[in-house]
């Protein structure tokens, strides 16, 4: 009895590849096309990535803090009465993160809108955080980081022309 308990069913064990399967599409989607739009607007910072293997690893984790794949964490359902900031949500409410208005914290991320590729002390939430933190996150470090180099490079030469206010990333999709 003990035994099963510890296994996965076969539905189950389906759900949760699919889920693995897109999820980690979706975060190498989003994060390549933020990243090139970036690169795009961006045209010095990316003569500098160009070659620079460390400089792009530093660069994929302020792609996540600005405009990672996953901005919003799926809806929670308080068990409990939670105490946040003086503020009582009783049990049973809706409760939602959003990582990017936490990733955008003026008081945890200096000149937090803007992107700064050097950004050293960079403790996101780009993958979510604690028992909630994204089974995949490991995975698209190395990947990501691998075709950052060429974007880099293929978008030399290149400019945006959508005027800024029709840009992804809109404040909406930041969380403001």
């Amino acid at each position: 009895m003990v035994q099963a308990r510890d296994r996965l069913s076969d539905q189950e064990l389906t759900s949760v590849a699919l889920t693995i399967l897109m999820a980690g599409h979706e975060a190498t989607v989003h994060l390549i096309g933020n990243g090139v739009l970036h690169l795009l607007t961006h045209p010095a910072e990316a003569d500098r990535l160009r070659g620079d293997a460390e400089a792009v690893s530093v660069a994929v984790e302020e792609l996540l803090r600005q405009s990672g794949p996953a901005e919003i964490a799926p809806m929670r359902f308080t068990l409990e009465p939670v105490e946040i900031a003086g503020v009582v949500i009783p049990a049973g409410e809706a409760v939602q993160i959003v990582n990017a208005t936490a990733n955008r914290d003026a008081r945890r991320f200096p000149d937090p809108d803007r992107l700064v590729f050097d950004r050293q002390d960079n403790a996101h939430l780009g993958f979510g955080h604690g028992i909630h933190y994204c089974l995949g996150a490991p995975w698209p470090g190395p990947r990501d980081r691998s075709r950052c180099t060429p974007c880099s490079s293929a978008c030399r030469g290149c400019d945006w022309r959508c005027p800024p206010s029709r840009s992804p990333g809109s404040r909406a999709s930041r969380g403001r």
